[in-house]
């Protein structure tokens, strides 16, 4: 019976790290690989957005996720590893309880995700995005210290590519 492995990819430098780990667990033959890009959704309310505007900008989120699903699956394929991708938009509820729904739904046996740097008051409450799916998935999460300096040089570059292309799609 095959692992199921859930790596959490939001397309960022910071990630790349996590993605090195994930990679080297997604080697194994024993192994499934999934990689989730999913974004915060627009928020509902006091922007003043009319609702065009707020299809427009979930829609946008959403090309943006799917961008870094298909980077993220083309970088874990061009080192031979399968991955299945899957991408979207947080309509309802967090990031947090969205990506422990999938997890869960999912019946994943680890997720994979970079430590973040929680900084200010959050960092003092421990309330990184990681620290929160770390609370909220019900199976075990491996939380990546790093930074793309730390991760050969080879693999920084992919890491670099997925940043210019979503920042591309912002502007």
């Amino acid at each position: 019976m095959k692992a199921r492995v859930l790596f959490f990819a939001y397309g960022s430098g910071r990630s790349q790290a996590a993605a090195h780990a994930a990679r080297l667990i997604g080697d194994d033959a024993a192994v499934e690989l999934t990689a989730l890009a999913l974004l915060p959704g627009v928020p509902r309310g006091p922007l003043g957005l009319t609702r065009d505007q707020e299809t427009s900008a979930v829609r946008v989120l959403a090309e943006i996720a799917a961008d870094v699903a298909r980077d993220t699956k083309r970088i874990f394929e061009g080192h031979g590893i399968r991955v299945e991708t899957k991408a979207g938009v947080v309509e309802t509820g967090g990031l947090p309880a969205n990506i422990a729904r999938f997890a869960r739904d999912g019946r994943y046996d680890l997720v994979i995700m970079d430590a973040g740097e929680p900084r200010g008051i959050e960092g003092l409450a421990a309330r990184s995005l990681a620290h929160a799916v770390a609370r909220a998935v019900p199976c075990p999460v491996l939380l990546v210290k790093g930074s793309p300096g730390e991760v050969p040089a080879s693999r920084r570059a992919d890491a670099r590519e997925i940043d210019s292309r979503a920042a591309r799609q912002i502007t």
